[in-house]
C-alpha cells in the first residue's frame, strides 16, 4: 500500500514537471516570435573553404549567441 502511495505521488510529480517543462517551452517559442529579428550575416574569408563551411551553419541556423 505504501509503495503504491509513493509511486502514485512520483507519478504525479512527474505530470507536474512535464507541464512545466511544456509550460515554458511554449512560453520561450512565444518570446521568440516577439523578438525583433536584428541579424547580421557571417561574411567568410574568401577563399577560405573552412570559414565558408561555418559561415553556412552560423547563418542557417537560429543562433541566439552574437558572432
Amino acid at each position: 500500500m505504501e509503495l503504491q502511495e509513493q509511486i502514485q505521488t512520483l507519478e504525479e510529480e512527474k505530470a507536474r514537471l512535464l507541464a512545466e517543462e511544456d509550460e515554458r517551452q511554449r512560453l520561450e517559442e512565444e518570446d521568440m516570435k516577439n523578438r525583433p529579428v536584428n541579424r547580421t550575416r557571417y561574411a567568410p574569408t574568401k577563399g577560405d573553404k573552412v570559414d565558408e563551411k561555418m559561415a553556412h551553419y552560423i547563418n542557417n541556423f537560429d543562433l541566439d549567441v552574437p558572432m
